[in-house]
C-alpha cells in the first residue's frame, strides 16, 4: 500500500484525472481524495516519473516535503470548509479547531508551518477563498448578499462586505453589476 500526496488538487474533477493517469499506468487505486491517492502497488522510478510527468501536464505535482504535504493537506481543509456541497450542512466550527481537529496537531505550530511554505498566513488564505467562493456565488445570481455572507459563515453583512471590498476593491454590490466578473482559480489563490 502507497500513499500518494498530490498538490493542487481541489475538485471532483481532479480526483477523476488523477485516478485516470494512475490506472492507465496500470496501478490498482484504492482511494483517490483532494490531495492524496492511494494505490496497492510499490511504485518503481520509471512509474513514478512518468507519473510525475503526466500529472505535471495536468498541473498537479507529486509532493514528496512532509511540511508542502502537511501545507496542502491545510489548504484542501480550508477549500473543504468554504466550497461544503449545498445539499450538506454548513460546517460550523472554528476553521483552527477544524483544521487542528482533521491533522491532529496543534494550530500554533500548523500557522506558523502553512505561513513558512505557503507564504501567506491561514487566516488570510481563508479570506482570499471565501471571497473567492464569494465572487462564485455572486455570479450564479440565485442567491442575496445576506444569504451568501450566512453561507460562508460571515457574523454580519457588514463584515463581509469590508472583507470583499479590502480583498477586491468593489463592494459586493458593486461586484454584482460587472458585466464581467473576474475569478480566480481555487489553485491560484
Amino acid at each position: 500500500m502507497m500513499k500518494l500526496m498530490i498538490k493542487n488538487m481541489v475538485c471532483p474533477r481532479c480526483t477523476m484525472s488523477v485516478k485516470a493517469v494512475l490506472v492507465k499506468q496500470g496501478l490498482r487505486v484504492k482511494s483517490v481524495e483532494l490531495g492524496e491517492a492511494e494505490i496497492e502497488n510499490d511504485l518503481t522510478q520509471k512509474q513514478l516519473s512518468a507519473i510525475e510527468n503526466k500529472f505535471s501536464k495536468l498541473g498537479f505535482e507529486l509532493i514528496k516535503d512532509h511540511r508542502l504535504e502537511v501545507a496542502e493537506k491545510i489548504k484542501n481543509l480550508i477549500v473543504e470548509l468554504v466550497y461544503w456541497s449545498d445539499d450538506q450542512e454548513p460546517i460550523n466550527i472554528k476553521y483552527s479547531d477544524y483544521i487542528s481537529q482533521n491533522l491532529k496537531l496543534e494550530y500554533h505550530y500548523l500557522s506558523g508551518l502553512f505561513s513558512e511554505v505557503a507564504g501567506i498566513t491561514i487566516e488570510k488564505y481563508m479570506i482570499n477563498q471565501r471571497i473567492e467562493r464569494a465572487k462564485e456565488l455572486i455570479s450564479y445570481g440565485d442567491l442575496t448578499l445576506q444569504a451568501i455572507a450566512l453561507k460562508l459563515n460571515y457574523n454580519s453583512i457588514h463584515h463581509f462586505s469590508n472583507q470583499f471590498k479590502s480583498i477586491t476593491g468593489l463592494s459586493p454590490t458593486a461586484f454584482t453589476k460587472l458585466k464581467e466578473k473576474k475569478r480566480k482559480g481555487i489553485n491560484e489563490i
